[in-house]
């Protein structure tokens, strides 16, 4: 018992210090994002997330500074669901396999051109992706193919296919 004390008065003269391993944010000013798009081209990284989140960099880790830069709330990509690949999508693939910003069961997509992330993110609610990050990290590593499925826009209307 007196064990549990100590730590317990541990933990709360680190919080009052501000010596946490971790940051504490009101809840307010948070900006998760549900959907990520990522651009790869020969200019470097665009990001964006459907809440109108965006950021680019040279690099995915540089975009990834942009974009938690210019969010208005502290942007959150570990709560990314859905990752879609555009542009060049082996350049993407190589860079978004080896970031630890993006949680490892997020779903991952590709498409063709800039989406309507608010129409994507409410038609992907109802639909998944066999592929996640941690298959495609783990094919890269094994040098194996995966076909990720593509999202198309047909008439104004997104579509999935495989």
């Amino acid at each position: 018992m007196r064990s549990v004390v100590c730590v317990l008065l541990v933990f709360l003269m680190l919080t009052f210090a501000g010596q946490l391993p971790f940051e504490i944010h009101d809840a307010a000013e948070l900006a998760p994002i549900r959907t990520l798009q990522v651009e790869a081209s020969g200019q470097g990284f665009l990001l964006r997330g459907e809440n109108g989140q965006q950021g680019s960099g040279e690099t995915f880790e540089l975009a990834v500074e942009d974009l938690k830069k210019a969010s208005s709330g502290v942007a959150f990509l570990q709560t990314a669901q859905k990752i879609i690949l555009s542009g060049s999508i082996d350049v993407a693939v190589e860079q978004v396999v080896m970031s630890e910003a993006l949680r490892p069961s997020s779903e991952v997509y590709t498409a063709q051109e800039q989406l309507d992330l608010e129409q994507v993110t409410a038609y992907l609610s109802a639909r998944s992706s066999d592929v996640t990050l941690s298959d495609l990290r783990s094919a890269v590593m094994e040098e194996r193919d995966v076909r990720l499925p593509r999202l198309v826009i047909i008439e104004e209307r997104v579509e999935l296919r495989a």
